[in-house]
């Protein structure tokens, strides 16, 4: 998957918690020319502040760190001293610029940053992407805007009218989530006049994109119902592609307003730029969503359909029909725009009860996890884990609210909240009290668990079937539940020689007993098996434990813990049967080349590559035969390292949908050997 949304956590949007900033933007403008043979960007920042403090004696900046100060001034054009500071993160320094003693609480300050963009740093390469296309990316890792620093800072920035000028060669076509004001030639250039009074993410604002060759597919709309149009180069995308994409973006579109939902813009363009690595989420700024195409975008493949949780198009569609949500209510956001895709999912598939299976149970796989997180009322609060959380937990939590209150009866209720938002952004308390209303008691059992509390239960079902005199079958059925205790209805499924028979239980103790007098003898008792709720399945609990052990590795750096829940999935499932245990080789063999024992980490790495594809995340043994190929780059054994990439690659390009990782991670050490770099250790592939 893409990395967008774990940018975006780290973006120092403030909290309440974190009160106002010193300052906060009022107007801000950059202009900026582009020359796209010497990769290389020239600017001028004017951004308007007004003073939030009294007696305030400087402001902070934080500069990309691929940009070099040439100078800064006031409205005066006099210059303004300015020191650098310790830096508040990789990929930015910060400079501090005093204020004049005459000024106070409301007055307002005029800030005039004129700057370079550093062709030669990692951060300028990744823009330049070729001789047809650039990306210019503002966010909080890196880019190319400068912005107040501090806690708050982004979030000061928001809601404020943003000014771009653009000066470009009249070749490149300009990519922009702002709305195009003016346009006119200047030198053989074409300069482009960008304004945007929508900004509620600052930091990806000023994300802009050019192309030299840009073809563009639409799936048209309606009033009520958002276009879809894809804009792609030539080279990279077939035409069969971008139309199956487009059709069913439109499909979508339609589906999901013809249930209620209303779209936030009328239009939504995709943008294909570039390469970049496969784990790159999409940007979106405005109405426009940027995507660094992987080898997974690059192909039309049927299999683009098999799936709503990874389908980068269809969930960033349905983000169009979410909610404008404050940061506390982001489940709001993600999750919902999770839930619809699902549910468009098996609207669109013409749904059978296996194919719904096989989604509900990657559902579950992806979500269900012992790694430590946030409850979902706690919105993005950390980077830790929050694909789980929201994208696949939060999307669960609505699918069984549709299964408590009935799909009518919840549809009625999310046209109310959508009716409500027009006026105030929706919050959990009044999406509980509509539920509640409609379900007619309270929900607070419901709401409290899933939202407010974090873990998941765990039911053991048992059943005894007893001839009664009279001809008849009594059927007791037993359900223990393990660890935290859970309220939930459950739904039991009853199997005779003529008929299946659905009884729905209310489980909220530890030990429940229920009996039911059948006519005919049962032949099969167990739970409802299309996964309603979200609850443990034991082969998932092996596989979260593969889960963990590289949630530990990638977003803690704890190796010791890594390599416990890898032992711990291989002790569980020692003959593999739920398909884990690359996984864990793997992590094994990651935690190893983090401490450097090559020997080790070769050996972990050869036995997960001898292991069978997991269902979950098939790519783990052949990408294993990338990192052992990395091993003997590192021992100078080129040549075998190059035979094992090409290797690798070969078996990876039979399906690019599914071997993505392989095939990027093979691809970039085939053009560059591979140096000692712990990046590659503690990153997620």
């Amino acid at each position: 998957m893409l990395l967008c949304l774990v940018l975006m956590l780290l973006s120092g949007r403030a909290s309440a918690a974190d009160g106002p900033g010193p300052a906060g933007m009022l107007r801000y403008k950059l202009t900026c020319s582009i020359d796209e043979e010497r990769s290389s960007v020239e600017c001028e920042a004017s951004v308007w502040i007004r003073l939030l403090r009294d007696s305030l004696s400087s402001v902070t900046w934080k500069f990309p760190s691929a940009c070099t100060i040439i100078s800064v001034h006031d409205v005066s054009d006099n210059k303004i001293p300015r020191a650098t500071v310790p830096s508040s993160g990789a990929g930015w320094y910060e400079i501090e610029c005093p204020i004049s003693a005459d000024l106070s609480v409301n007055d307002s300050v005029l800030f005039r940053f004129r700057y370079t963009l550093a062709a030669d740093t990692s951060g300028a390469a990744d823009m330049f992407i070729n001789q047809r296309e650039f990306f210019l990316y503002s966010g909080p890792l890196s880019g190319w805007a400068p912005m107040l620093s501090g806690p708050a800072g982004a979030a000061q920035m928001q809601h404020a009218p943003m000014v771009l000028e653009v000066l470009m060669s009249s070749q490149f076509t300009l990519l922009s989530g702002g709305t195009i004001d003016s346009l006119e030639s200047r030198d053989g250039n074409t300069v482009w006049n960008i304004v945007r009074t929508d900004v509620s993410g600052w930091d990806e604002s000023c994300c802009i994109a050019g192309s030299k060759d840009v073809r563009s597919i639409s799936a048209p709309g309606v009033r009520g119902i958002c276009s879809v149009t894809l804009l792609t180069s030539p080279p990279l995308f077939q035409q069969r592609f971008a139309e199956s994409i487009t059709h069913m973006l439109g499909a979508a579109s339609r589906y999901f307003a013809a249930t209620g939902c209303r779209p936030h813009f009328d239009g939504l363009t995709f943008a294909c730029i570039g390469k970049k690595t496969v784990d790159a989420r999409p940007v979106r700024s405005g109405n426009i969503v940027f995507l660094r195409n992987s080898p997974a975008y690059a192909v039309f493949d049927s299999s683009v359909f098999t799936s709503s949780a990874n389908n980068v198009w269809l969930q960033e569609t349905a983000r169009a029909y979410a909610f404008d949500t404050p940061d506390s209510s982001y489940w709001f956001n993600e999750s919902w725009a999770g839930y619809l895709s699902t549910r468009f999912f098996f609207a669109w598939s013409d749904t059978t009860d296996r194919l719904q299976y096989l989604e509900r149970s990657r559902l579950l796989a992806h979500a269900l996890d012992f790694f430590p997180t946030c409850p979902i009322a706690a919105g993005r609060t950390s980077r830790l884990n929050e694909d789980a959380v929201f994208l696949y937990k939060g999307r669960y939590v609505f699918m069984m609210l549709e299964y408590i209150l009935g799909t009518d009866t919840f549809d009625s209720v999310m046209r109310e909240v959508y009716a409500r938002s027009i006026i105030v952004p929706p919050g959990i308390a009044v999406l509980q009290s509509l539920c509640e209303s409609a379900y007619g008691s309270s929900l607070s059992w419901f709401f409290d668990q899933w939202l407010y509390r974090t873990g998941f239960p765990e039911y053991i079902l048992t059943s005894q079937i007893d001839a009664t005199p009279r001809g008849t079958y009594d059927v007791t059925v037993t359900v223990a539940q393990r660890g935290d205790i859970f309220t939930m209805p459950l739904g039991i499924h009853i199997e005779t020689a003529g008929r299946k028979i659905v009884k729905r239980i209310f489980m909220k103790d530890g030990l429940q007993r229920f009996s039911y007098i059948l006519p005919s003898m049962p032949t099969k008792v167990d739970w409802d098996p299309l996964y309603p709720i979200l609850r443990w399945i034991p082969q998932y609990r092996i596989l979260a434990h593969a889960r963990t052990s590289i949630s530990y590795r990638v977003f803690l750096r704890d190796l010791a813990l890594s390599e416990k829940e890898a032992q711990l999935t291989l002790q569980l499932d020692p003959d593999n049967n739920v398909g884990a245990n690359s996984i864990a080789l793997f992590s094994l063999g990651k935690a190893a080349g983090a401490r450097k024992d090559w020997v080790k980490a070769e050996e972990y790495f050869l036995l997960a590559a001898q292991q069978r594809d997991p269902d979950e995340y098939p790519f783990f043994p052949l990408l294993s035969v990338v990192r052992c190929a990395n091993i003997l780059d590192l021992q100078g054994s080129r040549d075998k390292a190059v035979a094992e990439y090409r290797r690798a690659l070969e078996s990876a390009e039979r399906n690019p949908l599914v071997y993505s990782p392989v095939i990027m991670e093979a691809a970039r050490f085939l053009e560059t050997p591979f140096v000692q770099d712990d990046a590659v250790w503690y990153d997620y592939y």
